[in-house]
């Protein structure tokens, strides 16, 4: 299926937040098969990382940055994985 709508989140030390977010896209009425998200963690230092363990039913991606790169690098690196 082909993805209609493309949501990137940079993220620094937000995780619960994040979190909250995530949970909330999957409510969301519109056909999740069509909807990919990406997270690109910038770097956190807080619970971030376990958020690759997240298994939602739509397209999920987590990017970790080794180095904090700030939002707008971060938003570049999301586009490029983005299809």
């Amino acid at each position: 299926m082909e993805i209609e709508v493309t949501i990137i989140m940079p993220s620094y030390n937000r995780y619960p937040l994040n979190q909250l977010s995530l949970y909330a896209l999957e409510k969301q009425n519109f056909d999740l098969s069509k909807m990919e998200v990406i997270l690109i963690d910038d770097a956190s230092t807080d619970q971030t990382p376990k958020i690759k363990e997240y298994r939602p039913p739509y397209h999920f991606q987590y990017i970790r940055n080794s180095t904090n790169v700030g939002v707008a690098a971060s938003r570049n690196i999301g586009l490029r994985h983005a299809r």
